[in-house]
C-alpha cells in the first residue's frame, strides 16, 4: 500500500533506510521522496559505507548474527550517482564512525 501525502515538506529524513531495499527500487524510492518535497526541499539520506557494492540476505553483524535481513551495501560513489540520476543535487556529505565501527554516509540532497 502506497501512502499519499496531501502536503509537501521542507525536509525529510531517511536515516538507515535506503540500504533496506534492492538497488533496482531506489529510483522509485528517491522519486517518491522528491514528490513529497517542496521545491528546494532537502532530504537527509543516510547509509553505511561499503568498499564494494553488493546486496542480498545477510546476518546482522552487530546483533551476534542472530538476525538476517535483506541488505544493500552502498559505495559512496554509487549512492551519489543514484541520487543524481533522479535529479537530486548533493549539498553536503558528512561521514562518521559509529560505536560498532561502521562508517555512515549522511548525504544532504536538494530537490
Amino acid at each position: 500500500m502506497e501512502t499519499e501525502f496531501v502536503d509537501k515538506f521542507d525536509a525529510i529524513q531517511a536515516f538507515a533506510f535506503i540500504h533496506l531495499f534492492p538497488k533496482a527500487k531506489t529510483t522509485e524510492i528517491f522519486d517518491k521522496m522528491k514528490s513529497i518535497l517542496k521545491s528546494g526541499g532537502v532530504a537527509l539520506i543516510s547509509s553505511t559505507e561499503s568498499s564494494e557494492s553488493k546486496e542480498g540476505v545477510y546476518a546482522k553483524e552487530d546483533f551476534g548474527k542472530e538476525y538476517k535481513r535483506f541488505r544493500k551495501f552502498w559505495t559512496e560513489q554509487e549512492l551519489r550517482e543514484s541520487l543524481v540520476l533522479v535529479g537530486f543535487k548533493e549539498l553536503a556529505l558528512k561521514k562518521f564512525t559509529d560505536p560498532f565501527g561502521k562508517t555512515w554516509m549522511d548525504f544532504v540532497a536538494q530537490k
